[in-house]
This record gives C-alpha cells, sequence and structure tokens, in this order.
C-alpha cells in the first residue's frame, strides 16, 4: 500500500515537473518572440504605427506673381477652400460623417449618391474632393462640428487668377492640371501642382512655380490633427514683370471692337513690348478650375479661332509692307531713286501682265512716290533689276523667318520662298513672276505680324536690328542693322509723307493735328487665297510715332477688313501711338 502512494506521488511530481518545463519554454518563447519584435523588428512596426498615426501634408510653393511694367498685377493666386474625404477614416467610422456632412451641405438625393459613388471608386485613400469653393457659412458650419466629421477635412487651394483674362489671353496664356507626361518631364509626383499650359505661365514654369514644402503631423483615429512633428518650408515662385503697359494693352484690345486681327506696339529704343493683342481673346479664369466641356467645346468651334494667336502664330501674306524691303534692297544694289518709270496699271514682262492695284495707272513715278503711292508697278520693275537674291537677303537683315520675340514661346516664323523651296514643294522652276510676286509681298511668302513689328522697330530705330522682349529683365539679341543710313532716312521721310503730304499721303488722315506728334507709316492689302474681292483681303499698318526722334512703333491686321480694313488698322495705329505718346 506504502509503495503504491510512493509511485503514484512520484507520477505526480514528474507530470508537475513536465508541466512546469512546458510553462517555462512556452514564457521562453513568447519572451523571445516579444524581444524579437521590440529590439529587432522595433523600426519596422514603429513605420507601420507611424503610417496609422503619422500625415505628410504636401505645403504647394506658392507660384510668382505676373506683372506689368508698372507693377500692377495680371496674374496672381487666389485662395479657395475645399471639402475633402479621408476615405480610410471614413472606412473606419462606419462612414457616420457623411449623411451629417450632407445635410450641412444641403446636398440632393442625386448628389449624395454621386459623391458617395467618387468616394467608393477613388483610388486615393486620401484625399477625395467632396465640394470646391465653399463659402464662409458652410466653412464655419463644418469647423463647428468637425468633432463629429471623422474623415472629413477642410484643405486650402490657390488657384490661379487673372486681372484681365481677355486682353492679357495670348501673352500670358494659363494654368491647369498636368498630364502623365507633364509630370515626368517636370518632376511632379503630387496631383495638387498645377503647371504653365500656354503663354509665359508656360514659358517660365521653372522660375514662377517655386518649390513645394512638407508637413508632418500626427492624427487622432478621427484624422484629425494632434500636433505638428516636423516642416520643411515651401519656397514661393519668383515674381515676372513684363514690358507690358496693362493701360495700353486694355485700350489696344478694346480699339478692335470684336474684329478680328492682332496689333503689336514696341518701344523702338529698346525693342520692349509695350502692348500686343490678339483679337478675339478668350477668358484663361477658366482652365485653372477646369474648364467645362460644354465651354472646352465652343472654343475648339469657334470660326475666330480665339485660342490662336493672331500675332506670333498666324501667317499672313506682308502685301505692300514688304515693298519696304524691296526698295531698301534697291538702294542698296545702287538704283537711282530719282529715275522715273511710267505706270499704266499694267506692267508686261516675259509676255505676261503683271498688274498694279490701281488699274488706271500712277503716271510717272520715283522711288518716293511709289512708296507713297504703294506702286506695284515701279516695284516690279526694282525686283526685275535687282533679283530674287538681293530682296532675301534684304530681308534677312530685317529680320524675317527668325523668331521677333526672344521669351514668347510656340512662334512662327513664316515662308520665305526660295528656288528650292519651291522645285521641293511644287516639282516647278523658279519663274519671274515668283520675284515679282514677292517683291510686293504676295505669293508663297508668309510672315506673323510680330514679325512686321519686329521689321518697323529696327527701321525707326535706324541702327540696330532689334529682337523684341515682353519683360523688364531680358533683353532680345540686339545686332548692328547694317544699312546705310542715308536709305534708313529716305525711308523715314517716304513713311512721313504717306501720313503728312496731303497731295499724296494714301492715309492723310492720320496726321496728327492736335499733338506735336509725328505719325510716318505704310499701308498694306493683302490677298487671301485665289480671290480677288476686296473684301477677302487683309488690312496692314506698320509705322512709327515721331516727337525729336522716333519713339513707338505699331504693327496692326485686320483679317478680311478690305479697304475699309485698312483705313480701320490704320486708325487704331494712330489711337494707341497718341496714347502710348501720353505715357
Amino acid at each position: 500500500m506504502l509503495n503504491n502512494k510512493v509511485h503514484q506521488n512520484r507520477l505526480i511530481n514528474r507530470r508537475a515537473f513536465l508541466l512546469l518545463i512546458g510553462k517555462l519554454g512556452l514564457l521562453c518563447m513568447l519572451a523571445g518572440r516579444l524581444f524579437h519584435l521590440q529590439i529587432f523588428q522595433s523600426s519596422k512596426y514603429k513605420i507601420l504605427s507611424d503610417k496609422n498615426r503619422v500625415n505628410i501634408v504636401l505645403l504647394i510653393a506658392r507660384r510668382g506673381k505676373i506683372l506689368d511694367c508698372n507693377g500692377n498685377v495680371l496674374a496672381f493666386n487666389k485662395r479657395a477652400y475645399q471639402i475633402k474625404a479621408n476615405k480610410k477614416t471614413l472606412a473606419q467610422n462606419q462612414y457616420v460623417a457623411l449623411d451629417l456632412l450632407y445635410d450641412i451641405l444641403n446636398f440632393s438625393n442625386e448628389e449624395r449618391e454621386q459623391i458617395n459613388k467618387k468616394i467608393l471608386t477613388s483610388k486615393n485613400l486620401y484625399e477625395v474632393l467632396i465640394m470646391d469653393n465653399i463659402s464662409w457659412d458652410k466653412l464655419a458650419a463644418i469647423e463647428e462640428n468637425s468633432l463629429n466629421l471623422p474623415g472629413i477635412y477642410i484643405d486650402c487651394m490657390e488657384y490661379r487668377t487673372y486681372t484681365y483674362p481677355l486682353s492679357t489671353s495670348h501673352i500670358l496664356g494659363y494654368t491647369a492640371w498636368p498630364n502623365d507626361a507633364e509630370r515626368v518631364n517636370l518632376n511632379i509626383e503630387h496631383t495638387r501642382i498645377q503647371i504653365g499650359k500656354r503663354g509665359l505661365e508656360k514659358h517660365f514654369e521653372e522660375d514662377i512655380r517655386g518649390t513645394c514644402g512638407f508637413e508632418k503631423i500626427e492624427v487622432d483615429a478621427r484624422g484629425l490633427k494632434v500636433r505638428e512633428l516636423d516642416t520643411i518650408p515651401s519656397i514661393p515662385g519668383k515674381d515676372i514683370a513684363l514690358s507690358i503697359d496693362v493701360n495700353l494693352q486694355n485700350k489696344l484690345y478694346e480699339m478692335f471692337d470684336d474684329r478680328v486681327g492682332a496689333a503689336i506696339l514696341t518701344d523702338v529704343n529698346t525693342g520692349k513690348i509695350k502692348a500686343l493683342v490678339s483679337v478675339p481673346g478668350y477668358n484663361i479664369n477658366a482652365f485653372p478650375r477646369r474648364i467645362s466641356t460644354k465651354d472646352w467645346k465652343a472654343l475648339l468651334d469657334n470660326p475666330n479661332l480665339p485660342l490662336v494667336s493672331r500675332a506670333s502664330q498666324s501667317l499672313y501674306p506682308p502685301g505692300s509692307i514688304f515693298q519696304l524691303v524691296t526698295v531698301l534692297a534697291a538702294l542698296e544694289a545702287g538704283v537711282n531713286p530719282n529715275v522715273t518709270v511710267y505706270c499704266n496699271g499694267k506692267s508686261f514682262m516675259n509676255d505676261t501682265n503683271f498688274s498694279c492695284w490701281n488699274h488706271r495707272g500712277h503716271g510717272n513715278v520715283d522711288m518716293l512716290s511709289a512708296i507713297k503711292y504703294s506702286c506695284n508697278s515701279y516695284i516690279y520693275h526694282l525686283a526685275s533689276l535687282i533679283g530674287y537674291n538681293a530682296i532675301f537677303a534684304m530681308a534677312r537683315k530685317l529680320g524675317f523667318w527668325r523668331r521677333a520675340v526672344v521669351n514668347l514661346p510656340n512662334e512662327l516664323v513664316g515662308n520665305l520662298p526660295t528656288p528650292e523651296w519651291k522645285k521641293r514643294k511644287t516639282k516647278q522652276r523658279w519663274m519671274l513672276g515668283d520675284t515679282l510676286n514677292i517683291a510686293i509681298g504676295q505669293g508663297y511668302i508668309t510672315t506673323t505680324p510680330l514679325q512686321l513689328a519686329r521689321m518697323i522697330t529696327s527701321i525707326a530705330n535706324g541702327k540696330q536690328l532689334l529682337q523684341l522682349s515682353l519683360t523688364l529683365d531680358e533683353d532680345g539679341y540686339h545686332k548692328n542693322l547694317n544699312i546705310n543710313a542715308c536709305y534708313i532716312d529716305f525711308i523715314h521721310q517716304a513713311l512721313k509723307d504717306v501720313i503728312n503730304n496731303e497731295s499724296s499721303g494714301t492715309v492723310y488722315s492720320l496726321r496728327s493735328d492736335k499733338t506735336k506728334l509725328i505719325i510716318s507709316g505704310k499701308t498694306g492689302s493683302a490677298q487671301v487665297g485665289s480671290s480677288l474681292q476686296s473684301q477677302a483681303a487683309h488690312g496692314l499698318f506698320v509705322g512709327f510715332s515721331t516727337t525729336n526722334k522716333p519713339e513707338y512703333a505699331v504693327a496692326v491686321i485686320l483679317e478680311h477688313g478690305g479697304q475699309i480694313g485698312i483705313k480701320s488698322a490704320s486708325a487704331i495705329a494712330k489711337s494707341i501711338l497718341i496714347e502710348a505718346s501720353t505715357l
């Protein structure tokens, strides 16, 4: 009996010992696992924990302002508030905040369904836009109920705003949201950053955008900010000061009175552009907030092409404005300006009739009167004497078919046809008629209003070929004009007579009786396509103003205006030159 009890006690003790060993083993395993997690994997779980309680907030850099030459603000950033949802926090709280939010915002059932669908389908867990540009009363109501709105937060955005959205549209361009390719090219990782899409906003993107910062904040279970952990401040973008005078810019735009065309006003001493308009313009304020599909389609379907800058992106035959190039080439070739040519309205060369615009003829015409009357017959005579190469060389001296502006993106340079070009394009050889057409600014030749502005600015300056500029701190490339001063003086006198000689001036009405300002200039008419109807022609004017010396130059084009267009273009030029003289 005693032996049985001793044996039984030994079994109990052995079991207790094994159980104790098992418990100790489990405790060791748990301790080892805990040690491994806390020591060896602490950094990993700290990161996972931080992801649940720490948010990284992007601090958008303030985009630099764009100013006119007097410091008037043309483009700036306007603050707007948005309601956004943190999808992850909403889900953790069973989306209880949405019904209250919808009641505060007075959303309809349809609007609620749209937002619910947007939240459910969004791939962004932290930032779903619910409402943009909210009013102050709704902002206050949401802040007041913030404790009952887990996952809902107010975000502040700055949208680009333009003070004069129509008149400056083709200079400034606009900002909008980048596409995927643009994000890669510009190294933009966040979707909240807008970029310049057109105009100077695009050209100066790197300077004007600035550098974003970051804020690390601790949040509670409802996604509300508890404290700030770290901040890297953003660096604002650079302000850009333009040479444009916005008062002249707006007045010049208004002078077109809904007529289609373009105009450029320049300082002849510096090449700075004081005003540049293309009509019609378009509302660039529509783009930073995402232009609607309807409005975008209306712009694309508009027959007057408001998205196209006629100053820099439309190509026109220069018409009789180009006669100035032919005359300068003839003077440089040694042609005597006093020798006369009889114009009876027709010029027969190589058995072909080349008509003057005045079918009755101008009678005996010398070089000076040929410019005054825009006599095609006389210009044909010069072209037959000096040939194509001389005209081409003078056109290059005056800056044609090179960029006219140093800091304007997407500028076209036009076309000066050569014998090689014609052979390549038409499979035909160069004819005398091609040279004669170019001499009067017709045929295959095309240019932009900006290149005409550069030409007349350089002629008015008389010494330098000026590359134009739109900013105060950036000059274009200037070089010696390398044209005899006597020839320039001859052109100045001819252009003065066009306006101020009552007996022979073609636009004598442009003289300025009420001021000491002397306006000199040249009209032009450029045919469109094959139509010979006067209404199909574009009206052109280039000129400059003088007190003691030339000060401002102007180039104006009115599309499809015919003879009325010429007079209207000339009147616009006179008005803006007088306005500029009062500065």
